[in-house]
C-alpha cells in the first residue's frame, strides 16, 4: 500500500483517482474489525471503527507522500536550476539541458523533468509539454520555473541569464523565509523563559531566603 501511495503521488494523482482501492480497503478493514470484537456490539463498533480508519488512512498517507515531495522540490529547485544555466551556458539547449540533467541528478524534480522529455520524444509540442509539466506539479516555484522555459522558448530569450536570475531570487526568498523563521523561534523562547524558568528560578533564590526569614512572622 505504501509504495502504490508514494508511486501515486509522485504522478499527481489525487485521492478520488483510486476511489476503488479505498472501497477495498473499507471493506478489509471492516471485516477484520467485526472479527476482532468480542461481542455483538463490540463487533459492529470495531467494524465501523477499522473501516473508516481503512477509507480515509490512505487518503492521510497520499497528502503526507505529496507534501514531503512539495518540500523536496521546493528545497532542490535552486540547485537543479544552476545545473541547468551550467549546461545552457556550455551550448546546450533546453531540451538537451534538462536531458544531461536527469541522467546526472536524481530526485522529484528529475521525475517530474522525465515526463516532459518522455512527451518531446513522443512527438508532443514543447508548449503542450511544458503544460503537462506544469499542470502534474502542485509546487508554484516549480509552475513559475517552467513558465519562464515557456517564455523563453516564445520570444527567444537568454535562457541561461533568466535561469541565474531566477535561482538567485529563489535562494533569495529561501533566506527571508529562513529569517522569518528564526525571528519566530526568538519569540517564542521567550514564553517558556517568562512563565517558567523565571518563575523556578525566583522560587529557588527566594524560596530558602523566606524560610530562612519565617522565624521572624507570627505564626511561623
Amino acid at each position: 500500500l505504501l509504495k502504490l501511495l508514494e508511486y501515486e503521488s509522485k504522478v499527481s494523482i489525487k485521492p478520488e483517482s483510486f476511489m476503488g482501492y479505498r472501497i477495498i480497503l473499507l471493506a478489509l478493514f471492516a471485516v477484520t474489525g467485526f472479527f476482532l470484537g468480542s461481542s455483538p456490539s463490540g463487533s459492529i463498533a470495531a467494524g465501523l471503527l477499522c473501516g473508516t480508519a481503512g477509507y480515509f488512512v490512505p487518503v492521510l498517507l497520499l497528502k503526507n507522500f505529496n507534501r514531503k515531495r512539495l518540500k523536496e522540490i521546493n528545497m532542490n529547485l535552486p540547485d537543479v536550476i544552476d545545473l541547468l544555466v551550467v549546461a545552457t551556458l556550455s551550448g546546450q539547449n533546453v531540451y538537451n539541458a534538462i536531458k544531461i540533467l536527469i541522467e546526472k541528478y536524481k530526485g522529484s524534480i528529475c521525475s517530474e523533468l522525465s515526463n516532459f522529455v518522455k512527451d518531446i520524444d513522443m512527438g508532443t509540442g514543447k508548449l503542450k509539454a511544458y503544460k503537462n509539466l506544469m499542470d502534474r506539479s502542485d509546487s508554484d516555484e516549480f509552475k513559475s520555473f517552467v513558465f519562464i522555459l515557456i517564455q523563453a522558448e516564445k520570444y527567444g530569450s537568454s535562457i541561461s541569464d533568466i535561469l541565474k536570475r531566477k535561482s538567485d531570487y529563489i535562494k533569495f526568498e529561501a533566506y527571508q523565509g529562513l529569517e522569518r523563521e528564526i525571528r519566530k523561534t526568538t519569540v517564542v523562547i521567550l514564553f517558556p523563559l517568562i512563565f517558567l524558568i523565571l518563575p523556578a528560578f525566583i522560587i529557588l533564590v527566594g524560596g530558602p531566603l523566606i524560610y530562612s526569614m519565617g522565624g521572624n512572622f507570627p505564626g511561623f
